[in-house]
């Protein structure tokens, strides 16, 4: 995320705040980057070190720049604390980019990340950095890239911008977790995009390309943007260097965006039933509402924030009013442990499955009139315990339901049948009011079929 910030006043101060972060908290340097972690440890910023650094190559590749290097190594800061990143932005940017929780700064080309979600000392220590911090360590580290590279870096087109931080993100994170599938973070947003253009609401590629978008809301905004930039530098990546060539290369002034415009028009101008045909045909997985959902293979890592719980639906529903689902289910240790296993989920509302380390399951009913919540049953499970894999197994026909925790079985009438269609998801609990932490757990071998 940036934002102009010309007033030369701040350039000292914000400067000199910045090497009083470094100053006084673990940093760390490698060939482009150096990375401190206030309020963290050394272990922290190497891990975050490891994300960014691949990040200076693959700019200057989207580019066609070789050999750079820069004129000194960027400044990375991590923020342990949600608070620390909000004080800093309110001391370098008067607190522009508070719920962002992460930012590039202009003045002093440096890049500020707070941790996300927010964890304890005991999950970091065992699963590292949260998957969604390593991406916006490497969004934003793009982005002073840029900076570094194009002395015009002010009045890049927002489109072009937006979607090269986003691609070198992905780009970097597979890198580095090179077993990593398909990512609720990367594909939400194109499912943003079918349901705009599913709307008729989707900007045409010249108001995109002229980042004519402001009536859309933030995270469509975002998407449009960032998935037609995907989609061009993965279908056109020759016209997409083209284009990259023309925005670092166009000298900066009162011409410069109508020049970098007329390029973008004739290099994209007329991709747009290509891409709008792209959009519709891509088969997505999942439909994430609430992060943080990571996908290894059968092994799904799934994150809450403190004040929401993390949800994502399958894509795919089981047909035949009966479903089978069965895996495992890790819960970390910690002060809120729960995950959810969600099913017949519709605009009325949806059945979920909680699993709770140290006490069993509940099942509660959601409906979505009035907001409503209640309890159908629960059982205890003594083998429901945080820090190890427990086997589930839920099979459900008409209204009868079947559900069943390590070696236990439970027998439920449900309120009202099961629908036709069975769409399901997984989801992690937010933490109760006062906690700065969610739930962390792991789906493994997950499977849900119809009866």
């Amino acid at each position: 995320m940036t934002k102009p910030w010309g007033n030369w006043l701040w350039l000292a101060p914000s400067l000199l705040l910045v090497q009083e972060v470094i100053a006084q908290a673990p940093t760390v340097s490698g060939k482009h980057f150096t990375v401190t972690c206030e309020g963290g440890d050394e272990r922290m910023a190497k891990q975050a070190l490891g994300v960014v650094e691949p990040v200076w190559s693959l700019v200057c590749a989207a580019f066609g720049i070789e050999k750079a290097k820069p004129k000194k190594k960027l400044s990375v800061v991590l923020y342990r604390d949600v608070d620390g990143y909000l004080k800093a932005d309110q001391r370098l940017t008067g607190g522009m980019f508070g719920p962002n929780q992460a930012m590039s700064h202009w003045a002093s080309k440096s890049a500020h990340v707070a941790m996300q979600p927010p964890s304890d000392d005991g999950l970091l220590a065992e699963h590292g950095l949260p998957l969604q911090t390593q991406v916006m360590l490497a969004w934003e580290a793009c982005h002073i890239v840029r900076f570094e590279l194009c002395p015009n870096f002010r009045g890049h087109p927002g489109w072009f911008h937006d979607g090269l931080a986003a691609t070198t993100a992905q780009q970097a994170l597979r890198q580095l977790h090179p077993k990593m599938g398909e990512q609720p973070f990367f594909t939400q947003r194109w499912w943003r995009v079918r349901r705009l253009v599913a709307a008729g609401d989707m900007p045409n590629v010249p108001a995109l390309l002229a980042d004519r978008t402001q009536d859309l809301d933030m995270r469509d905004r975002y998407a449009a943007r960032i998935a037609f930039y995907e989609f061009v530098a993965a279908t056109h990546p020759d016209k997409m260097l083209k284009m990259a060539k023309a925005v670092r290369a166009t000298g900066a002034g009162s011409a410069y965006a109508g020049k970098v415009q007329r390029v973008a028009d004739r290099l994209l101008g007329s991709l747009g039933d290509e891409f709008v045909a792209d959009v519709n045909k891509r088969a997505i997985r999942w439909d994430e509402r609430i992060r943080s959902l990571w996908l290894f293979g059968d092994e799904w890592r799934q994150r809450a924030f403190a004040s929401n719980t993390a949800t994502a639906l399958a894509a795919k529903t089981v047909p035949g009013g009966a479903f089978h689902a069965k895996g495992t289910v890790f819960i970390h240790a910690g002060k809120t442990q729960q995950m959810n296993f969600l099913f017949a989920h519709s605009d009325a509302g949806f059945y979920s499955l909680a699993l709770t380390a140290g006490t069993g399951w509940r099942l509660l009913d959601h409906r979505s009139k009035g907001n409503e919540r209640r309890v159908v049953s629960r059982g205890n499970e003594s083998s429901m315990k945080a820090g190890k894999d427990v086997p589930f197994e839920v099979k459900g026909e008409g209204r009868k339901l079947t559900i069943k925790l390590a070696d236990h079985s439970w027998k439920v009438d449900l309120p009202r049948d099961l629908p036709e269609e069975m769409r399901w998801g997984v989801g992690a609990q937010a933490g109760p009011d006062g906690l700065h932490t969610g739930t962390f757990g792991i789906w493994r071998n997950v499977t849900v079929t119809g009866g």
